[in-house]
């Protein structure tokens, strides 16, 4: 039996919630985790994201990592993003949107990156199916991530689609002071999944798609 294709993940947190989130992610068994600054870093397969997005309390977003290139001017983003296979993860007739996030890079301007970004992958498609998928910033099929830091561009998809504070365990999402995940690091309620109730334990498990 063949076994299932190892990624690279990266869980997204609030400033200075790193060490809770490292905390709460090791009883989880997951491969090479790293604590670096924004979140925690770890290998693991598909499944692994989605108990990530199930179990991790503190955590914001899991991304998985699709490239990493250079990416000194608009034509190496553009030509390292055409070259990851999109057919993976949208529909030709799908929808996207890109957020991008830079620092200390000669693209200092996140606005084109996205829009760089998102010409690459949809004249990909264009190229091939002779169909683009559109943008969609409110409900899209996939959410796309940039990050540059000194030219070296890392890209990556949301494995849940919606940032994790928003799972559904109410029915309806109403004004808050601050975001559950960024309470959980607060109040010091992150806790070993083993810990939790099974009626509590898989907040997302009723999230809308």
């Amino acid at each position: 039996m063949s076994r299932s294709p190892r990624y690279t993940f990266f869980a997204t947190c609030a400033p200075g919630v790193e060490a809770a989130l490292h905390s709460e992610i090791r009883p989880l068994r997951f491969a090479k985790v790293e604590r670096q600054v924004g979140g925690v870093r770890f290998d693991g397969t598909i499944e692994d994201a989605w108990r990530a997005n199930l179990h991790l309390r503190t955590a914001v977003r899991v991304f998985l990592r699709l490239g990493r290139f250079e990416a000194g001017d608009g034509d190496a983003l553009y030509r390292g993003v055409g070259e990851i296979d999109w057919r993976r993860f949208i529909e030709p007739r799908g929808s996207l949107v890109v957020s991008a996030q830079t620092k200390d890079s000669r693209l200092d301007h996140s606005l084109f990156i996205e829009q760089r970004t998102k010409d690459a992958i949809v004249d990909q498609f264009a190229a091939r199916d002779g169909v683009r998928p559109s943008v969609d910033k409110q409900s899209p099929d996939v959410f796309v991530h940039v990050h540059l830091f000194r030219d070296r561009c890392i890209v990556s998809v949301d494995t849940a689609g919606v940032s994790l504070h928003k799972r559904g365990w109410r029915c309806f999402q109403g004004r808050a002071p601050l975001a559950e995940t960024l309470g959980a690091a607060i109040s010091g309620t992150v806790v070993r999944p083993s810990s939790i109730p099974s009626a509590a334990r898989a907040p997302s498990s009723s999230r809308r798609r």
